[in-house]
């Protein structure tokens, strides 16, 4: 992206927002938000340390070496879903997706829909989703399956003599065959309506199981059932409804004990964008869960918004294209809104949806990438974040006594140094909000 581009996208921005503000007061909050951020983001997701590089046994490296330290790892969970990793007919578009999402994202949402996930009793796309789970982690990319328990359920379900009890052995047979490779889970989704959705779904055991336990008692027996599968997963309760209703769903569940280690938000703003003050409103919400927070499905448009007429059930008469006006609006907004997120201390993940307009959900602009896999500006406004200002690089010299400082986002890091005499010594360390300000690095020789 040019120059003349970005000056777009951030004068685009700029006027939306004092426009706004001249229209509605209120948004002097949000004025407030967006100015904290960079601060934020340094006290939140950066940390200072100093290195005390050494070597294998222990010994100071020699004085005046020549230091590069670079993050390998990001700590935030920046991802998409990887819904079509092997569905694209186009083979060069097909492997330009998988390109570009390994280019950006260090974590994966895999498909894990009971419908289709186990169409025959006992008959699983385990070892397809295997080797997806592989191909991300060959590449640094962690996986989230999405989601155990939701109104997909198989039309056989209904007729099986134990279909309440497979909802839940279910859940404990996939996160167990999935452990090491899918290590997050959205256990239970859309809990608020739960009951409501599967009856209307015809999702006959799931509707059983909500109207003879209750929400409560199924969100903690699903939980169990996934922490007995994995013991170290994360394990995430996810909902589109981000009111107070969610909130009690949660505090109740987790009243009754139910192990849940993260909150879920979906965010698919087909109908607008939310905006700063809403954005923050909502993290503060459910910040008082004392829980991270995981946006985990988040949609912003690059084309017109969505009308009445559009449909989920029949999009191939929604007629959405993505169009040059749309994608810069896109690009600034999605800006705003990855700064505003990274800079608020409970959130820890955030999950596009869909990466690319192909097959994308109601077939709407949604993605990064247009259907022919063309990034748009705000894959690359995020790449210039996360790859870029968010990814941190320092060089420079040791002291006298080994020692080397810096402030680098949270991560994993590896330290390269090269001594007077030519040799290069490698190491590595994390960085973390609870590192101590002082530590030892031992490096060997490369």
């Amino acid at each position: 992206m040019n120059l003349i581009q970005r000056l777009h996208i951030r004068s685009y921005g700029a006027l939306v927002l004092a426009f706004c503000c001249l229209a509605r007061p209120q948004l002097y909050a949000a004025n407030a938000i967006l100015a904290g951020i960079d601060r934020r983001i340094e006290t939140h997701r950066t940390s200072a340390v100093e290195l005390r590089l050494r070597r294998s046994d222990g010994a100071v490296i020699a004085p005046n070496a020549a230091v590069h330290v670079e993050m390998t790892e990001h700590a935030f969970l920046f991802g998409a879903n990887l819904f079509r990793f092997d569905d694209i007919q186009n083979q060069s578009h097909q492997e330009l997706y998988r390109q570009r999402f390994a280019e950006l994202f260090n974590y994966a949402t895999l498909p894990f829909y009971w419908e289709f996930y186990e169409q025959q009793p006992d008959m699983t796309a385990e070892l397809h989703r295997r080797t997806i789970a592989e191909w991300c982690r060959d590449r640094g990319i962690r996986c989230k399956g999405h989601p155990l328990v939701w109104v997909l359920e198989p039309p056989w379900v209904a007729q099986a003599p134990d279909g309440a009890a497979r909802v839940f052995s279910r859940v404990r047979r996939e996160s167990a065959a999935l452990q090491g490779w899918v290590n997050y889970w959205d256990v239970v989704n859309e809990p608020v309506v739960g009951g409501t959705f599967a009856a209307e779904r015809n999702a006959m055991q799931l509707a059983k199981a909500y109207k003879t336990l209750g929400t409560t008692e199924l969100i903690r027996q699903a939980f169990a059932a996934a922490r007995t599968g994995n013991p170290h997963a994360t394990l995430i309760l996810n909902d589109f409804d981000t009111s107070r209703r969610f909130v009690n769903v949660a505090k109740e569940a987790l009243a009754a004990g139910a192990d849940i280690d993260a909150i879920g938000i979906q965010s698919h703003m087909h109908d607008g964008y939310w905006g700063a003050e809403r954005l923050w409103n909502t993290c503060e919400q459910f910040r008082s869960l004392q829980l991270p927070i995981h946006f985990t499905e988040l949609t912003i448009l690059s084309g017109r918004l969505r009308l009445p007429s559009d449909s989920e059930h029949t999009p191939e008469n929604n007629r959405w294209a993505s169009t040059r006006e749309g994608e810069y609006r896109q690009a600034a907004q999605v800006t705003e809104l990855y700064r505003l997120l990274y800079s608020h201390p409970s959130v820890e993940a955030i999950t596009w949806w869909d990466f690319t307009d192909h097959a994308s959900w109601m077939l709407a602009p949604s993605g990064l990438l247009t259907k022919e896999m063309r990034p748009k500006p705000a894959y690359r406004e995020l790449k210039r974040l996360i790859r870029g200002a968010w990814w941190s690089r320092v060089d420079g010299m040791a002291t006298a006594d080994g020692r080397f400082k810096l402030r680098g986002h949270h991560g994993k890091y590896q330290v390269r140094v090269r001594d007077a005499n030519g040799q290069t010594l490698v190491g590595d360390f994390t960085l973390a909000r609870d590192t101590p300000a002082d530590l030892i690095v031992k490096c060997i020789r490369e």
